[in-house]
């Protein structure tokens, strides 16, 4: 696979970490290697490799991916709470709700 340009690497970036949260869904994170992520992404082990060093790696992009969509989410409804700590329960509330999307991985 050739990745071209930025979409081309955040696509395959999201692929990659979609694929590992099914795996980890499947089978034991722990038995979960960066090749059987290749594989049911279909991309190859050296796109894999350039893009994440390890599996960790590809948490730390879920992480962030998260962020971004509670940071998303939630900009209108900060205009509806009235103070910090509501604010603060819709964050952690959102982010419990995102996070239930792939609670089996």
């Amino acid at each position: 696979m050739v990745m071209t340009s930025t979409q081309d690497i955040l696509s395959v970036k999201n692929q990659l970490i979609q694929s590992a949260l099914s795996l980890a869904g499947d089978v034991s994170w722990a038995d979960v290697s960066m090749g059987d992520i290749a594989i049911h992404a279909d991309v190859e082990i050296d796109d894999v490799n350039a893009l994440f060093h390890d599996k960790g790696d590809i948490l730390t992009a879920y992480a962030r991916q998260v962020d971004f969509q509670i940071e998303d989410n939630l900009d209108s409804a900060f205009v509806d709470a009235d103070t910090t700590r509501d604010k603060l329960f819709d964050i952690i509330m959102e982010r419990f709700d995102i996070l239930n999307e792939h609670r089996a991985g």
